[in-house]
């Protein structure tokens, strides 16, 4: 195959503006499916209990 000889020089190329990341961004942040109601978090801690990380030394 004949391959142009790098000449050291890197040209940057645009894949996408700064526009384009924001709204890219803006889609990703939001929470999908439906989200827990307050009685419900609690219903659930309470069922779990204690988290695994809290260690109470008598």
């Amino acid at each position: 195959m004949n391959h142009p000889k790098p000449s050291g020089e890197i040209k940057a190329v645009a894949v996408a503006t700064a526009a384009d990341l924001r709204e890219t961004i803006r889609r990703k942040s939001k929470l999908k499916g439906r989200q827990a109601d307050d009685v419900s978090l609690s219903e659930v801690r309470q069922l779990i209990g204690a988290a695994p990380h809290i260690v109470v030394i008598c």
